[in-house]
């Protein structure tokens, strides 16, 4: 409570004290109401989190903004009651096109309060929606504005210096310029925030920050931006099979190399003890031949049939003269003998 104030309690104190020592009772309680009324009007008082703008027939003539218990006159000043709390706007799905071409959405949110009761009052009548609406043309904007001058990897990458696997945004595998980043997203968005300060004092109204909460590719065009991304992919794939295949190459040379040169000494000496046995073998064959020729014969005529003949026939039909009819003609029954009826035939 201000010295005016006190000054201002102490004289209608006074006038109702000489008011009720010169009337009668009943008069003197409808002064002190009365008193008591024009005091209510008199004052008006601010809380914590809120300000006032006054206005006199519909002009702004004052702006109270901190906590505490004011006169006014009564009727002809009106009180306005405003939030002097930080609020937070959202602005979402903001259009515009990179430096490099790149057409992009952003998402942001916006923290503001009212620092000038009076002008906001004047500019939005008190209607917060309205000057919601307003800050989100500022600040979409002020974001095109310079957010166009710039590549996308300076608006995705936080701070200058930082490089492409540094970034925090979505896009971060779809960007290709990965050269040192010389301001970042956190300078241009304090160049976009002194710029939009100075806008918004129209509104009577103070910009605290901007923050960028999602970057990502227009919708009209991420169709096209997942092709070329599914494209790219198969592109590194296919660089990396081609790779792995002539390594493997390589590999599977080297390791059939080094195979012959084991197989092809330990193929050659089998090959060699092959060659013995089929001689010994040929050598047992020839002895006991030369003993039965006419076994030979027999067994010889028996092994051609059995190669020429097909396997799915049950029977065979053989004429008189046939040369396997000779041996079984002159077979004995109980199959002994056969070397003395069969000797010396060829």
């Amino acid at each position: 409570m201000n010295i005016y104030l006190v000054i201002a309690l102490f004289f209608i104190l006074l006038i109702t004290i000489l008011f009720i020592s010169r009337f009668k009772l009943s008069y003197s309680l409808v002064i002190i109401v009365l008193c008591i009324i024009l005091l209510r009007f008199c004052f008006f008082q601010i809380n914590q989190g809120t300000q006032v703008a006054i206005t006199q027939f519909g002009k702004v003539i004052a702006n109270f903004t901190e906590p505490g218990l004011y006169l006014r006159i009564p009727i002809l000043w009106q009180t306005h009651y405003m939030d002097s709390r930080i609020f937070t706007t959202e602005d979402v799905n903001r259009r515009l096109i990179t430096h490099d071409g790149a057409l992009i959405s952003i998402d942001s949110v916006i923290l503001w309060k009212i620092t000038n009761p009076g002008v906001f009052l004047t500019a939005v009548e008190d209607n917060y929606s309205e000057a919601e609406d307003f800050l989100r043309n500022i600040v979409s904007g002020n974001l095109r504005s310079y957010l166009s001058k710039y590549s996308l990897s300076e608006i995705t990458h936080r701070n200058p210096g930082t490089y492409q696997n540094e970034s925090d945004s979505a896009l971060t595998p779809l960007i290709k310029d990965t050269n040192k980043i010389m301001l970042g997203r956190e300078q241009l968005l304090s160049s976009i925030v002194k710029n939009s300060i100075v806008n918004s004092k129209k509104l009577g109204v103070t910009i605290l920050a901007i923050y960028i909460t999602n970057i990502r590719y227009s919708p009209e065009v991420e169709p096209a931006i997942y092709q070329r991304m599914s494209q790219q992919s198969l592109r590194e794939a296919a660089k990396y099979i081609a790779a792995g295949t002539q390594k493997a190459k390589i590999i599977q040379g080297k390791t059939l190399l080094a195979t012959e040169k084991i197989i092809a000494p330990a193929q050659k000496e089998a090959d060699i003890i092959k060659g013995k046995a089929d001689a010994k073998v040929a050598e047992i064959y020839g002895k006991v031949l030369i003993k039965d020729p006419g076994f030979f014969n027999f067994w010889k005529t028996l092994y051609i049939y059995d190669q020429s003949l097909p396997r799915s026939s049950k029977s065979l039909i053989f004429s008189m003269d046939s040369p396997i009819m000779k041996y079984l003609k002159d077979y004995p029954l109980d199959g002994k003998d056969y070397a003395k009826n069969t000797k010396g035939e060829k």
